[in-house]
């Protein structure tokens, strides 16, 4: 399946008082003076598309001292690159919650973890072997109005999805919502307006909604589904919003890399991990709800003063050779099988390179044949009490002192332990 992304998130929230409901995106509040723009930490949002058609979903909260009628000023307002005709908008109750590990970072901690196991075979540990393992590192007269080609209310939520040809007849839909933008709000929605249809949001039932919600933080979330060839994050509408700090980050389900022109600052990192979730999300989502699969995502992290937002941002499935190869191996469902047989595999051939290695150990006239000493380091994969048994036993036959066969169990010991180490050393270059 040819996987593509595209995130898409503008959030407009309409407020009485600043502290009583939160929204991402773009915020306005009403004073007796007017609308004013209302400055914002956090803009996120989570996204997956599969078979070119992206999936957006974003968190909405509302402070639990908000009263209805401060609720009924909240709105969110997204624009949608697409034929209105192709999106479908939906209100969802909760929010996925996601978490990982880097998957080059969490491979070679499996792989430190499997050496300092295999260390543990042999009759001591060397403590520096063990700590570097163990190391953590309103229209004019003929123009067409804003049209409402659908409506979803429920859990106390409307969503509208509007055909807006003009910045006009955006603004007399708005009006007859009772919301007025400021200009810089719609000098920012410009570039958006005519090409794109919009996601108008509005809390219209503030109990419904806190019963949906159940509990604290983003109980609801909608969903905005829409065709698509190449991820898009608009950016440039959030460049209106005050203050100095604005921090957008932007989940995508799988692998993905900026294309084009990037916008300066962005940090894109690839990881692998899980996702949470009330069954009707995960499922929105591709996911099975009942499985606890491992995957791959994408966090795309930006900061810095909303005035510097001057291109929106573009992405399309990709990532490095070495992450999307250790990614491949952590999200695999062999993956503790195949630990083990690296496992072995690794001490198979260290065992032998010791064992070579420590041969002149026996004296000469009784040194054991390529073929013994090939079976006294194989005998690693039992426990290193075999290689000692082994090893006596051996001594007895080629006539050599047991004191000998001792010595040379001690020395291999110590020299896979030190192989083992400086390959726990290597992992810090993956």
């Amino acid at each position: 399946m040819r996987v593509r992304t595209l995130a898409l998130m503008l959030a407009l929230e309409l407020i009485g008082a600043g502290s009583s409901a939160r929204a991402d995106g773009i915020p306005a509040y009403q004073d007796t003076t007017g609308w004013h723009l209302l400055g914002e930490q956090v803009q996120q949002a989570v996204i997956t598309l599969r078979d070119n058609r992206e999936t957006m979903l974003l968190g909405v909260e509302v402070a639990p001292d908000a009263t209805p009628e401060q609720a009924s000023k909240l709105a969110w307002l997204t624009p949608v690159p697409a034929s209105p005709d192709a999106v479908r908008v939906d209100i969802l109750r909760g929010f996925p919650s996601i978490s990982g590990v880097e998957p080059r970072a969490a491979l070679a901690s499996y792989l430190r973890g499997a050496l300092a196991v295999a260390s543990l075979t042999q009759i001591y540990t060397i403590v520096p072997t063990m700590g570097l393992v163990m190391l953590r590192g309103g229209s004019r007269a003929g123009e067409e109005p804003a049209r409402v080609v659908q409506r979803v209310r429920r859990h106390g939520v409307e969503l509208e999805l509007l055909a807006a040809p003009s910045r006009s007849a955006l603004v007399q839909h708005l009006a007859a919502k009772g919301v007025e933008l400021p200009g810089a709000a719609l000098d920012a929605l410009s570039s958006y307006v005519g090409r794109s249809c919009l996601v108008l949001f509005r809390i219209v039932d503030l109990p419904a909604y806190r019963r949906a919600a159940g509990g604290g933080g983003p109980g609801l979330g909608v969903e905005v589904s829409f065709p698509t060839t190449e991820g898009f994050f608009p950016l440039v509408a959030s460049s209106a919003l005050p203050g100095a700090r604005l921090e957008v980050l932007v989940t995508v389900l799988d692998h993905v890399r900026p294309v084009g022109d990037a916008p300066p600052g962005l940090l894109t990192r690839h990881y692998v991990g899980g996702v949470g979730g009330e069954t009707g999300v995960l499922r929105v989502l591709g996911l099975d709800p009942g499985g606890r699969q491992r995957l791959r995502y994408t966090r795309m992290t930006l900061v810095g003063p909303p005035a510097a937002l001057t291109r929106d941002l573009r992405f399309r499935p990709g990532a490095a050779r070495g992450t999307a190869l250790a990614s491949a191996i952590l999200v695999s469902p062999h993956l503790g099988w195949g630990l083990l047989v690296l496992m072995a595999l690794v001490l198979v051939v260290v065992s032998l390179v010791a064992v070579r290695l420590t041969r002149p150990i026996w004296p000469a006239g009784h040194r054991p044949s390529r073929r013994t000493l090939l079976l006294l380091g194989l005998a690693n994969l039992l426990t290193l009490l075999a290689v000692l048994v082994a090893a006596m036993i051996v001594s007895r036959r080629v006539g050599a002192p047991p004191r000998r066969a001792a010595l040379f169990t001690l020395a291999q010991s110590g020299v896979i332990c030190l192989l083992l180490a400086g390959l726990a050393l290597l992992t810090y270059a993956i």
